[in-house]
């Protein structure tokens, strides 16, 4: 696990292309290019929504709340100063507000091949995250864009973006698990009753 000291600053990055990946197993990821750690983000248990992103020099919390109208506060370490807070709509988009008024737009697109994207409230695309997942590990390949770099402290929105994504992945997860276990279960109790049901008499 990649400790603060050890990793690069975003600023440090050449050229513009990133990946999330999960080196080993729990809730753990690494933002990694050209060798080198730029992110971490680790969620705090097994179960839950907190978890702390750290960089080369600040460490932020992320925490999912809401149930009807679902969304997910940034926050200072250092400070324990929320600055931010992204609210979340259909489809897996959502809107990030930070606590000095700036917006930022955050979109999903494609169903096989999602994509999700951060941008600027004039439209301008900042970074990109496109799934490239195997079958045992979620992972992402991320595209800084030059306005992106520009922005300070983007490298935060490139591990909230990810934090969003998973949180997503393990929701439809589990959702599926839970179908499948419903249907499991309506299919043994039919094939029970069909089982009690006694014959007709012969003639």
């Amino acid at each position: 696990m990649a400790d603060s000291q050890g990793m690069r600053a975003i600023e440090d990055l050449e050229g513009n292309a990133l990946k999330w990946i999960k080196p080993a197993g729990g809730r753990y990821y690494e933002l990694v290019g050209a060798g080198d750690v730029y992110a971490t983000l680790k969620w705090e248990g097994v179960f839950g929504s907190l978890a702390t992103g750290r960089t080369s020099d600040l460490d932020y919390t992320f925490k999912r709340a809401g149930f009807m109208m679902p969304y997910v506060t940034v926050r200072k370490i250092a400070y324990d100063q929320e600055i931010g807070k992204m609210r979340m709509g259909f489809g897996g988009n959502g809107l990030l507000e930070f606590a000095d008024g700036r917006r930022f737009s955050f979109t999903k697109t494609g169903f096989w091949n999602p994509e999700w994207a951060f941008c600027s409230d004039d439209g301008r695309r900042l970074c990109t995250f496109t799934m490239a997942s195997t079958l045992t590990k979620r992972q992402a390949d991320v595209l800084l864009d030059p306005d992106g770099r520009r922005l300070p402290n983007v490298i935060m929105l490139l591990i909230l973006g990810w934090y969003v994504i998973i949180l997503q992945a393990e929701e439809a997860a589990t959702a599926a698990s839970s179908t499948a276990a419903f249907t499991s279960m309506q299919a043994a109790a039919a094939a029970g009753t069909a089982a009690a049901i006694p014959p007709p008499p012969s003639h």
